[in-house]
Parts: C-alpha cells; structure tokens; sequence
C-alpha cells in the first residue's frame, strides 16, 4: 500500500509514503507504473468553499485538471478507481440528497466536483464515486481535525464563530473510513455513494452540542455573518439509504459519533493537554 503526501507525510504502519506533486505529469506516471495498482483513492484538494472562490486555479487543478494524468497513467492497469467527492455537488436547495439526484451546483467548490467526477467516468472502467458529508473526528499526532481544533478553543475560552445557514448530515470518520475499505474490494462498480450521518444540523448546531457534551460554555459559540459565506438558508444533507443496502455501512447519529470522540480523547489525554498547552 502506497501513501502519497505533498510536504507532510502521514505514518501508517504497512504503508510506505512517497512525495507525490501533481504538477509532475512524469513523475505521476513513474509512480503509477512501479506501483501497478489494483485500487486508486484520489483525495486531493480541499472542501473549503470560500478557498475555492479565491484560488479558483489551484482549486481547479487539484480537483479536475490534475485528475486527468492520473486517470491517463492507470488505465493500462484497470485499477479500481475511487473518486472521493461531497456533497457541494448540490445546489442546496432542498437537501436529503441521493445518488440519482442531478448534480447543479450552486458554489465553485461543486463545480469542481462535478467536473472531476465526469472526467472519472469517461476514463475509468472500474469506478466509485464517493460523496460525502463533512466528517468529524480526531485528527492523527501530526495535525490536528477541525474538532480537534474547536475542543482546544472552547478550552482556552475562545469566542468561535460557525456557519448557521447550511444544514448537513455530518459523518463520522471511522464509518468513511469503513466504507472506502470494503469499496477496495468489494462493491457493485461505476457507481456513486453517498455517506453521511443521521442527524441534520448546521456547523453552528453541531459546536453548540459538543460544547455541551464535553461540558464547555455553548456561549462561547456564536452564528457567522461573515459575508464571505452564503447568506441564505441551504440544505446540503445527503441521504445514504442506497450505501447501507449496498455496503452495510450504518451511518451514526451525531451523538454516537461524538461518544466515540470523547473515548478516544480520555485515551489520549495526556497528549490532549499538551496540545492544548501548544
């Protein structure tokens, strides 16, 4: 198992990390070929909406245009390949989205996805789309989750702003994580699937019930009114009936999601306390 990372690696045990730059169509293809894979996951990018709108060339490139050389070089092997997607593919319009919905986005962030996805299915032979709702979880010892980041804020007693107008169906990471395994083997091909949880809430909905759950002060949280943000009321929740048919992945309420968080916190806590100290 091969794990690509930019500057920062990630150690796995198992896996062996090589420097990958999307840049380098040849270096792509030299990597491809010494590994002749039998699976491809293609997470690069970022789900940042408001990045997206500002870089829109290196969104693009990451999402789409870096896509391409990558499908080029695997073909010959005809590997599996998953495209990890979300759920901004929407338009957020009405929400409870599933995977036989078109796809019209509303953002650039979607449009890119859109895009990546249609280039995936004219190349691939063998294909899944993944698209997902936000995840949470701990993040690993080298950075930290962005649940990660709101535990150690509401520790310092920080003022947190957090988005109040989009609804999602938030997704652990361990149920992704289950699904992206059980796709490397198994799984009706040239789909899409969609993941997510149970529970419907805003980002700002989802601080407010950590800080209640981990016993901080739900005050310290507060609505965005960044204008940077889209102002009215959108509903990106994806419905993930069709995936647990397929796959037996069990989406989680949110609270199950954050118990599991909090379990994994008091067994790590001593390294939690440094960070916070950090």
């Amino acid at each position: 198992v091969f794990s690509t990372y930019y500057s920062h690696a990630t150690q796995i045990p198992g896996v062996t990390n090589v420097p990958f730059n999307l840049k380098d169509n040849d270096w792509i293809k030299r990597l491809i070929y010494s590994s002749s894979p039998d699976v491809v996951i293609y997470v690069a990018g970022s789900n940042d909406l408001v990045g997206a709108d500002k870089d829109a060339r290196d969104f693009e490139r990451l999402h789409v245009s870096a896509l391409h050389p990558v499908l080029k070089a695997s073909t010959i092997f005809q590997p599996r390949f998953i495209y990890v997607s979300n759920c901004y593919v929407f338009d957020g319009a009405r929400g409870n989205y599933q995977e036989s919905d078109t796809s019209l986005a509303s953002t650039s962030l979607g449009k890119f996805k859109i895009a990546g996805e249609n280039l995936v299915r004219g190349r691939s032979l063998n294909f899944a789309l993944v698209r997902s709702s936000p995840l949470f979880g701990r993040g690993n010892s080298r950075s930290f989750s962005w649940l990660d980041r709101l535990r150690i804020d509401l520790s310092k007693k920080s003022k947190i702003t957090l988005n109040a107008s989009h609804l999602h169906s938030f997704g652990h990471v361990s149920g992704f994580a289950e699904l992206i395994a059980l796709l490397c083997d198994a799984g009706p091909k040239n789909r899409i699937y969609h993941y997510g949880g149970t529970t419907k809430c805003t980002l700002y909905d989802f601080g407010k019930l950590f800080a209640r759950k981990f016993g901080f002060d739900p005050g310290l949280i507060t609505p965005s009114t960044s204008k940077d943000e889209l102002d009215e009321h959108r509903d990106f929740s994806l419905n993930t009936t069709t995936t647990l048919k397929l796959m037996g992945v069990a989406p989680l309420l949110v609270e199950d999601g954050l118990e599991e968080f909090q379990q994994h916190a008091r067994s790590n806590r001593p390294m939690a306390e440094k960070q916070i100290k950090d």
